[in-house]
């Protein structure tokens, strides 16, 4: 009598980055990067790619953007104090300033008709009216506009409340009003914490802040902007990296291995531990790489840190309230290093850009709408079947998808139980080879051994010049036992 057969179908990937190899929601899978899995949630395709857009202009690292609101210039502010400008986002970038001491600048905010900017000791700032391609110093201008009292070397987060800006200083709150009175001290928190973001919270500011990154401790104020100290503080066991307001929530990123948490006041619910981060390891994310677009939560990893977590642009949320809230990695760095470090995030008039840097080499990347990845893959959860001590036989393999277009292609390898990698492409199409198909049923043998536990590797090739993407609908396997569980 014929061994029974079992079926393995896997037809949806919306539901993202699992939890780990394992275990996940309905659609999640263990691994993936460079795919699009949400505006169409029943196929994969391609994400759009991260392309260079400095050239050789950018020669360090951007830790701030800002947009001019009444130009769309698009202004880029690095570690050794090089701002850099993309006139009204046209994408030409330009080095338009130096600054005299070449300070690190770590945060920028436009203010009351005022570009300000912060280095560790000073605040500084130009009319908006002075922005071109050069800017000079006195002429256009103030550098040490006003001086800081703690001089933090790590981040001058920035806001406007109730028409006054806050900048945060280590322990301290600073405050430009809008006679443009400069109060260094206008508010203290704990001695030993470093401000590391700030929020609007309805009629109140949250600040959150850090020991340092060194120590997996945190803290959170929330200021009515008025009384002479702050008005509640809740404690955080997780050092803060990054916050964002989103609708009269924050988005906020913690901990040594770093965690996505929604925030309502003192509540906080942990949303989805960031993967790639072991026990033993750590990564810390710099406090500007973090912003919203089309109210997906997007932030870049990392600042430093020891871990395998992706460089690049990450994004949590869902674009339809039929679907989860999910994490997916859509935008790795253009040069596709493992080990970058990115330095801001930056959504300004539909375009999302991030900066990175990699020894010596820099860089601005945009994600070009207009071409897809060359590739980009995921990796399944583990398939036990019926009972992980049954060993089992892959009998079939297919893959349904539309029709290629010339230069695209699909490749499914597999790894049997806890093999290192995925060696040999077991299902193959290619525009070339299956010009009006869009189906693959692919009989045995399979090159990987009878196993216990099964996962699949799904690649994805661009078409030609990167203008189209290949569209996954379903990839699946039948296999049957060769022995039963004793």
């Amino acid at each position: 009598m014929a061994n029974e057969k079992f079926e393995w179908l896997e037809n949806a990937w919306y539901g993202g980055i699992a939890d780990d190899r394992h275990s996940g929601i309905a659609a999640s899978f263990a691994d993936g990067k460079g795919l699009e899995i949400r505006k169409n949630p029943k196929s994969l395709k391609l994400a759009f790619a991260s392309d260079k857009q400095s050239g050789s202009v950018v020669t360090d690292l951007p830790l701030a953007f800002v947009t001019i609101k009444s130009t769309g210039d698009v202004i880029a502010f690095g570690d050794t104090g090089k701002i850099y400008r993309n006139a009204t986002g046209a994408g030409t970038w330009v080095n338009v300033y130096t600054d005299s001491s070449s300070r690190k600048i770590m945060d920028a905010f436009e203010f009351n008709s005022f570009l300000y900017w912060c280095t560790p000791t000073h605040l500084h700032r130009i009319p908006i009216a002075n922005i071109d391609a050069s800017w000079v110093i006195t002429t256009d201008v103030t550098e040490d506009y006003k001086a800081f009292t703690n001089d933090n070397t790590n981040s001058h987060p920035m806001t406007e409340h109730n028409n006054n800006l806050y900048i945060g200083d280590g322990n301290l709150l600073a405050e430009l009003d809008s006679a443009l009175v400069f109060t260094a001290n206008k508010l203290t928190i704990f001695g030993d914490e470093e401000i590391r973001a700030l929020t609007i919270s309805g009629s109140s500011l949250n600040i959150y802040s850090r020991k340092s990154n060194l120590t997996n401790f945190g803290a959170q104020y929330l200021w009515d902007g008025i009384s002479s100290a702050y008005n509640n503080r809740w404690l955080w066991r997780q050092m803060i990296h990054a916050a964002i307001n989103n609708g009269g929530y924050d988005y906020v990123l913690a901990g040594k291995r770093p965690v996505i948490y929604y925030v309502v006041g003192g509540q906080r619910v942990k949303l989805k531990v960031i993967p790639g981060v072991s026990a033993a390891q750590s990564c810390v994310i710099h406090h500007n790489a973090i912003d919203m677009q089309e109210d997906l939560l997007c932030f870049g990893p990392a600042e430093s840190g020891t871990n395998s977590v992706g460089r690049g642009v990450w994004t949590w949320g869902a674009l339809l309230k039929e679907y989860p809230q999910v994490l997916n990695f859509d935008y790795p760095n253009s040069n596709d290093n493992a080990t970058d470090t990115v330095g801001a995030v930056h959504e300004s008039n539909g375009v999302l850009y991030h900066s990175w840097k990699q020894s010596t080499n820099y860089g601005i990347d945009y994600v070009n709408t207009a071409k897809y990845r060359a590739t980009g893959q995921i990796t399944s959860r583990v398939q036990r079947g019926q009972r992980i001590t049954d060993q089992k036989h892959i009998t079939d393999g297919y893959m349904g998808f539309e029709e290629l277009d010339t230069g695209e292609a699909i490749n499914v390898y597999l790894r049997s139980d806890k093999d290192d990698s995925f060696t040999t492409a077991e299902m193959t199409v290619t525009a070339a080879a299956n010009p009006t198909t869009n189906e693959l049923n692919q009989g045995a043998p399979f090159t990987v051994s009878d196993w216990n536990l099964l996962q699949y590797q799904v690649i994805l090739t661009a078409g030609t010049s990167q203008l189209t993407s290949p569209e996954l609908l379903e990839v699946g396997f039948q296999y049957e036992k060769v022995n039963d569980a004793k």
